[in-house]
């Protein structure tokens, strides 16, 4: 197992910071009248030998009470009261900042099954502490909870009496094989429904991304598109466009649920998803040439010519072994959130390799944060 793998993430009991990296104190021996005043802010939480509070939160807590001893005579009568955060903008998940950082609100309006039940897989790791309106979740364990909630759904769903044999060539369309057979998208009169995918309209005029403007638009492979709705139950339709900032961004996660998705599919909509379900997406990072452009920059983040360009500017990477290699998987972790473990299944090498080859790239394009953190 790997130093990454051993680390425990230290949380601040108040504003669930991380911690690791930063000044902390343990909760319980700091003055009883701030630690009294803590235990009321995370209330119904209860404070134990083992937490801890960052610098800003414990600033705040003496701040409060020094004001309120300039008040009253004590803080005996003091209520509960709101809680008061030293860091306003954190994951309520794994405690980084989303100050400058891409973030899911939890809680939203008319949320739909799968949301529900991300809410509650969300609620059930952060008990006691209850999820607020102002609570969100960092990109990376938004998706995370996302792909958990869908296999917890997945599993709950009730199996149909009657499944079409599933192999190996079509993973893509599992769902959709087990939920509808060919005659019934054929003689569908209003289309057809299909509960857990979407997909936009098939419009070339306007980027599928909802009050996108940009006339900047450009055609999507079948390549993305088995990623895309391999990845977010989203089929992006033959004449559908996306504008340049979408296609480089990592939003894609975004058109399930907004409101100009739509949940029916016609028969050539359905042929078209057949068409391309057996597309060959593999991610050979060592021939990147051969790479589809838009599959490598919806999971780099960079086109290749960008990433080329890091390879030249550090010609370390390239003298290193599997240094390409590492170097996508850094950029893909740091883009998606994923897993050493899922991205070695993206890529198709061991684990221990990726995870090997990561922490070279790591030494190279940080050598100084490396020796600090070892």
């Amino acid at each position: 197992m790997s130093d990454r793998d051993r680390v425990t993430r230290i949380m601040c009991i108040n504003c669930n910071i991380c911690v690791n990296t930063l000044r902390r104190y343990r909760a319980l021996e700091l003055n009883i009248r701030v630690t009294t005043l803590l235990c009321s802010w995370v209330y119904p939480q209860i404070i134990t030998e083992d937490d801890y509070v960052c610098e800003a939160c414990r600033d705040l807590a003496m701040i409060s009470v020094n004001h309120s001893l300039q008040e009253i005579s004590g803080i005996d009568d003091q209520q509960p009261g709101p809680s008061h955060r030293g860091h306003a903008s954190v994951c309520v998940l794994c405690g980084c900042s989303i100050l400058q950082r891409q973030s899911d609100r939890i809680l939203r309006d008319n949320p739909t099954d799968l949301h529900q039940l991300m809410y509650t897989l969300i609620e059930n790791r952060v008990a006691p502490r209850q999820v607020t309106e102002t609570d969100k979740v960092c990109h990376p364990c938004w998706l995370r909870t996302q792909r958990e909630a869908r296999r917890t759904h997945d599993v709950n769903r009730p199996q149909s009496t009657i499944e079409e044999p599933s192999t190996a060539d079509e993973p893509i369309l599992a769902g959709v094989q087990s939920c509808v057979s060919n005659e019934e998208v054929r003689h569908a009169p209003n289309g057809l429904t299909l509960p857990d995918y979407r997909r936009a309209a098939n419009n070339n005029n306007r980027c599928v991304f909802k009050d996108c403007n940009s006339t900047t638009l450009h055609g999507i492979s079948d390549k993305l598109r088995a990623v895309v709705l391999s990845n977010h139950n989203y089929y992006i339709p033959k004449l559908a466009r996306v504008c340049s900032e979408h296609l480089s961004s990592n939003l894609w996660e975004t058109l399930y649920y907004s409101a100009n998705s739509l949940d029916t599919f016609t028969a050539d909509q359905v042929q078209h998803v057949f068409s391309f379900i057996k597309v060959n997406t593999t991610m050979d990072f060592e021939n990147i040439l051969e790479m589809d452009d838009r599959v490598f920059e919806y999971w780099i983040g960079f086109t290749k010519e960008k990433f080329n360009s890091i390879l030249e500017e550090v010609p370390r990477i390239n003298e290193t072994r599997k240094g390409c290699l590492g170097l996508a998987a850094l950029l893909m972790k740091m883009r998606t959130g994923d897993s050493d473990e899922r991205i070695a299944t993206l890529v198709q090498v061991p684990r221990r390799t990726l995870e090997n080859s990561i922490d070279k790239i790591r030494k190279i394009l940080c050598p100084k944060t490396w020796e600090f953190t070892s």
